[in-house]
């Protein structure tokens, strides 16, 4: 989604939009969604600066880290930005970052362009380690069975051949 700056009005402007993942490059990501992303901006301006607020709400297709099955996540996340003219900044070549300016976006020409602020923070919000439930028990380590489903027959007793040396040493004691 484009704006122009000039089509922003002194009151700000409300914006309702849907984006499709791929023109996000989401899918290039490895995200698998189940429909489009809904966007709801609020964008103010005063001067060079821009300010956006809103909500993002998809829903996307995860795999679980511990039964490798497919669970619907909806995403519903916050967005906020500020963006500033680049014209604003010194010319000189080299500048350090106030802590103050380390959230703004620069931008350049009359336009700013919302794709990048949405795929961030959607990539943001998909969980590092996706769990279908909570409670997940995940697969059996030795058969594979989903033990969501019941018990494998594998020992629980038994023990890795890697740690047999710790075995005979607790026993000297």
């Amino acid at each position: 989604m484009e704006i122009l700056l000039r089509d922003i009005p002194s009151q700000g402007l409300d914006l309702d939009f849907e984006a499709d993942p791929s023109n996000l490059d989401l899918l290039e990501e490895g995200i698998d969604f189940e429909g489009l992303v809904h966007v709801h901006l609020s964008v103010s301006k005063q001067r060079e600066m821009v300010f956006v607020t809103g909500r993002a709400q998809t829903q996307l297709l995860l795999e679980c880290g511990r039964c490798l099955k497919k669970f619907p996540c909806p995403l519903n996340l916050g967005i906020q930005a500020e963006y500033l003219s680049s014209k604003s900044l010194p010319t000189q070549e080299e500048q350090e970052l106030k802590p103050e300016e380390m959230d703004v976006i620069f931008y350049s020409g009359d336009t700013i362009l919302f794709d990048n602020l949405i795929r961030e923070q959607v990539i943001l919000a998909i969980p590092m380690h996706p769990l279908c439930t909570p409670g997940c028990l995940g697969l059996c380590p030795r058969c594979g069975q989903d033990r969501n489903k019941g018990d494998c027959q594998c020992k629980a007793s038994d023990l890795d051949p890697r740690f047999s040396i710790l075995k005979s040493y607790f026993k000297k004691k």
